[in-house]
């Protein structure tokens, strides 16, 4: 039962990689979940190998009760890692739009027409 013993070893270690990554993903703290990206992969190639080797032997309540919290773990992070990304690209738009309202501020001439300065995001003194 050497296979099992490690399958549920690399599960309970997947679950606890899951947690922290979950962890960081609410916290805000994007790169760090990203760096457990090479830790999961190979914990999940460890484990592909070890579920092949239980196959011809009987279901373990044990396994399937650690998979099954590893999937709902995942499954939480696959939808942090959603909102993470959407929220990213929502800020890029704000942050350009907030950019090209500056790029349009200018001055008035003497004569009243708007002379458009396209430094005046980055001068203080916006005179003509």
């Amino acid at each position: 039962m050497s296979a099992l013993r490690d399958a549920l070893a690399a599960l309970a270690k997947l679950e606890t990689l899951l947690q922290r990554e979950g962890a960081d993903l609410r916290a805000g703290r994007i790169v760090q979940a990203g760096d457990v990206a090479a830790e999961k992969n190979a914990l999940c190639m460890m484990l592909e190998a070890r579920i092949e080797a239980l196959e011809a032997t009987p279901r373990d309540e044990r396994l399937i009760a650690a998979a099954r919290r590893v999937d709902g773990l995942a499954r939480d992070n696959e939808r942090l890692l959603e909102a993470a990304k959407t929220g990213a690209a929502d800020a890029r738009a704000r942050l350009a739009a907030m950019a090209e309202r500056s790029r349009k501020v200018g001055v008035y001439g003497q004569a009243g027409s708007q002379l458009m300065m396209p430094e005046a995001n980055v001068t203080k003194k916006k005179t003509a």
